[in-house]
């Protein structure tokens, strides 16, 4: 005897092989990242958050604005200041304001400043290399006093790749992120960042290559940095996994 489908049959037949693709997804999302994807999670961001990244191009900021302009950096005919420094490329709209957010020039008198930021590079550690980008936007306060704060928000791109001891064996990690910075401090002596903080709400894809298979992972994971002086910061990534970032060397590792 043949089978007569119905319409509504084959409604209730999508819509159970519909629930069934939701039920595998929430299942997969609901595995939680490995110490491994963790650890890789870590560097990267720890190498982005450093002097190698997003701290030296929170300096090149700050000295645009009191009228400082590093070596590689040049204004071009739209007043934007592009150019490359220290192994990163900038392109940044920089717009400076008195204590009472009247536009001034950017140099001594301007206390405060909206620096639209896009930077660059490629970063590279000991068995592991990355290739980043940042765009946003900085609200910087208190140019003229001993430190500056910055506020706002920005985009991260990475993509990195881990070395392994076989050649056929690699993982990539595909991070895309946003950033929102919380009264981050940077001195205006030394241009370390002392103080304040950064959000990054985290979308990992790592892809684990053998022959002849590739093997994806997907998870969300909440960092928030804190940057504590002395040339470090602390990590924490989804509220219980603690990390040590060295600023200077971009090197992250587990606290105790």
């Amino acid at each position: 005897m043949m089978t007569r489908f119905t319409s509504r049959t084959l409604v209730r037949a999508a819509a159970l092989a519909g629930a069934a693709l939701a039920m595998a997804a929430c299942t997969d999302d609901a595995a939680p990242p490995t110490d491994a994807e963790y650890q890789q999670v870590a560097q990267a961001v720890g190498a982005t958050t450093s002097q190698l990244g997003d701290g030296a191009a929170l300096t090149v900021a700050t000295q645009l604005a009191t009228g400082v302009v590093p070596i590689g950096l040049r204004l071009d005919g739209a007043g934007r200041f592009s150019g490359d420094h220290f192994g990163l490329s900038y392109d940044y709209d920089v717009q400076c304001r008195t204590v009472l957010l009247e536009p001034v020039p950017c140099g001594a008198l301007a206390d405060a400043a909206v620096v639209d930021a896009t930077w660059r590079g490629r970063l590279e550690l000991p068995r592991w290399q990355a290739s980043a980008s940042h765009t946003g936007t900085w609200n910087l306060a208190g140019l003229r006093g001993d430190v500056t704060t910055v506020d706002g928000d920005a985009r991260f791109v990475l993509d990195a790749t881990f070395a392994s001891a076989s050649a056929q064996n690699t993982k990539t990690l595909d991070l895309r992120y946003d950033a929102s910075y919380d009264g981050v401090q940077v001195d205006n002596d030394t241009h370390a960042l002392v103080g304040g903080s950064v959000r990054y709400a985290i979308d990992m894809t790592t892809t684990h290559t053998t022959p002849g298979r590739d093997d994806r992972t997907h998870h969300a994971i909440d960092a928030v940095v804190t940057f504590t002086g002395g040339g470090a910061a602390t990590l924490v990534l989804d509220g219980d996994r603690r990390f040590t970032i060295d600023l200077y060397a971009g090197v992250t590792v587990a606290a105790p």
